[in-house]
């Protein structure tokens, strides 16, 4: 019944409340507009953050524009500029948040930090794009936005790549769907049949039990695409 929130105000950061509109306890604070300490899950935020989430299990993701070390792009955007500047990751924290260091120039981040950031478990390459190139970087309608549903499973857009990949949580692929469309492809029976998901801009994702909703900004509209799956079991759960 938490409510999870990312702030800006003096430098982003990531805030929890209770159904009560109190705040959730958290091992890091800030500083409130009145001088007072505020809870804060993640610290050191800035205008390359986007979107948060939280599992099951409490862990937090949020979106960061950067990318791990030696991280290749996809095939066809290896020299694509748009792509390289605009695509950052997922970042999954462990519930008790993190930070991001301040570092001086040239300084080296600690062992064990993950693009600057302590708290990191996992990251997911891979995801914009994000506002920074050539663009007003503090526009939060330009930030892209992820999902993460019930059984840990991330639902990450590009719009750089005109595509939706699906990831579990250890970061392996699951599947990765669409293709540039412009309004005229609607799928198999429009004017336009190819291809078959068709995304001109796809900039948000939300996954509702096995449909994934997209929002093309480009063309629009919202693109439903329901998973299906080669093998489905049903177990008892234990109580």
């Amino acid at each position: 019944g938490w409510i999870w929130a990312l702030l800006e105000g003096g430098g982003m950061f990531v805030r929890a409340y209770k159904p009560d509109g109190s705040d959730v306890p958290a091992e890091r604070t800030r500083p409130g507009q009145k001088g007072e300490q505020i809870p804060a899950a993640i610290t050191g935020l800035d205008i390359h953050a986007s979107c948060v989430r939280v599992d099951g299990q409490g862990n937090i993701y949020i979106g960061w524009l950067g990318r791990p070390k030696g991280h290749k792009p996809p095939p066809g955007y290896e020299k694509d500029i748009a792509w390289s500047r605009s695509t950052g990751s997922v970042l999954k924290f462990a519930p008790a948040g993190g930070q991001r260091l301040k570092l001086k120039r040239g300084q080296k981040p600690p062992e064990g930090t993950v693009m600057g950031f302590t708290g990191v478990e996992q990251v997911y390459p891979g995801f914009g794009p994000f506002s920074h190139w050539n663009a007003a970087g503090s526009c939060v309608c330009t930030k892209p936005r992820f999902d993460v549903d019930g059984f840990g499973r991330l639902v990450i857009p590009n719009a750089i790549t005109f595509s939706v990949a699906v990831r579990d949580n250890a970061g392996n692929a699951i599947t990765e769907f669409g293709h540039y469309g412009n309004f005229d492809a609607q799928g198999p029976g429009s004017s336009q049949p190819a291809p078959a998901i068709p995304l001109g801009w796809p900039t948000n994702a939300a996954v509702v039990g096995d449909s994934i909703y997209v929002a093309d900004v480009l063309n629009h509209r919202i693109v439903r695409v329901d998973l299906d799956f080669a093998v489905v079991k049903t177990v008892q759960s234990r109580r």
